[in-house]
């Protein structure tokens, strides 16, 4: 489970943003939205469900879910990066003095009823400092660290809870990270919590036109194997009044000579496929009732995109619910109508045994008084006239119980909105 998230000099992030999922106590309503980690170092806190964030266009949204994402996959794959090649770090542009300087990750996080706190600087080039403790016992215990000297060796440091092998310690370069190498070589304690961030930490960017649209397949294979997972999707496509009663899958032989651009694939990846000929691709069908009450069956593709885009959206949703996965979702509403976005989101804060959490974006206001956030899940972005990001919860505002939260939002009382200037118009 995510409980706090913190980054600086990452794209548009200069100075530390932290995104908390500690529940408020000031806020007794939703429940549910609530999870209770049962965690050693976490005593006596209940942890949010999820957060939103709001803001206008280019405040740095984005940025936050980008800059976990980084985080998780950086550990996830340093270890089989080669040697000299870039880490991926994007630190702040329109600073002088943030460009060369790293970039700093942190992260609270729980797995196996432990919390821990984890953390790394890094640049475009090399790893900066790492660092890992525990809260086994209650207390905060140092697992590892190691920090860059200025000869370019590192001074390692371990607590009496941790025994770094030498071998792998030697196999730790300047541009991967310990906590990416060791499990490679079956480090016992680092493998879990490698896991976690490899497995567990999911991105999606659901903006239309963006590279990596999220495709249709998972949720089509989870159709064609059947079982209650089948029986979910077609339920939830019923229930959000696209006139969908059925959903069906065939697979079919696809000629790999007309798969667009072959010649721009990998040499090796292109000469297997030309070997193999075709490639099992499946087609879907979503299926409607006629005027005359036949049942008739539509191709996805000829399906609206709100249609579309519900569609590939359902089965990574259950598959996060079922599997314990922190999600991260940019611009959730596109392509949904809101009243979909807070079914959608309803499901997800009210599955009684799942302990997911989600971190989204979204510009609709009307999400702030659906009855569907409690007000220490809703937090704000904005950009100040050095283009730096701001990330801030609403309940540093203490807006009463009472009180309207989109009337609120769109007057600017909690600022994050576009300043428009003349020309518009």
């Amino acid at each position: 489970m995510l409980v706090e998230f913190t980054v600086s000099n990452f794209r548009s992030v200069r100075e530390p943003q932290t995104l908390s999922l500690v529940a408020n106590q000031k806020y007794p309503d939703l429940r549910g939205n609530t999870l209770d980690p049962e965690a050693k170092g976490a005593a006596r806190r209940h942890l949010l469900k999820g957060v939103a964030i709001y803001g206008p266009n280019a405040s740095g949204k984005s940025s936050v879910l980008k800059a976990l994402t980084f985080m998780s996959q950086f550990i996830a794959n340093s270890a089989a990066h080669l040697p000299g090649s870039p880490t991926g770090a994007v630190p702040f542009a329109f600073d002088e003095t943030t460009r060369d300087a790293p970039s700093e990750f942190e992260v609270f996080f729980i797995v196996g009823g432990i919390m821990y706190q984890y953390g790394f600087a890094i640049d475009p080039r090399i790893v900066h400092e790492e660092y890992l403790y525990s809260f086994a016992s209650g207390r905060r215990t140092t697992l590892y660290k190691r920090a860059r000297k200025g000869d370019g060796t590192y001074d390692w440091s371990t607590g009496k809870a941790f025994r770094l092998d030498a071998a792998i310690r030697g196999k730790v370069r300047e541009d991967n990270l310990l906590l990416s190498v060791g499990p490679q070589f079956n480090d016992a304690a680092l493998r879990p919590l490698h896991a976690w961030f490899a497995g567990s930490v999911k991105f999606l960017h659901l903006g239309i036109g963006t590279p990596g649209p999220l495709a249709p397949n998972f949720t089509a294979e989870m159709i064609d194997k059947g079982g209650t997972r089948r029986d979910q999707i077609v339920k939830l496509l019923r229930a959000a009044d696209f006139g969908v009663q059925d959903a069906r899958v065939s697979h079919h032989k696809f000629p790999v000579s007309e798969l667009p651009m072959l010649d721009q694939l990998p040499t090796g990846l292109a000469d297997q496929l030309k070997r193999e000929g075709f490639l099992d691709a499946l087609n879907i069908q979503l299926q409607h009732r006629t005027l005359g009450g036949e049942s008739m069956g539509l191709e996805l593709q000829e399906e609206s995109d709100g249609t579309q885009r519900f569609f590939q959206l359902v089965g990574p949703w259950i598959d996060v619910l079922e599997n314990n996965h922190i999600l991260l979702v940019d611009e959730l509403e596109s392509s949904l109508h809101p009243m979909l976005v807070q079914e959608l989101l309803n499901l997800f804060f009210s599955h009684p045994e799942s302990r997911a959490q989600i971190v989204f974006t979204i510009h609709d206001p009307t999400l702030l008084d659906a009855g569907v956030l409690r007000r220490d899940q809703i937090w704000f972005t904005e950009r100040n006239p050095g283009c730096e990001t701001r990330l801030y919860p609403l309940s540093e505002y203490r807006p009463r119980n009472d009180e309207a939260l989109m009337k609120g939002y769109l007057s600017g009382r909690w600022g994050a909105l576009p300043i428009l200037e003349p020309g518009l118009n």
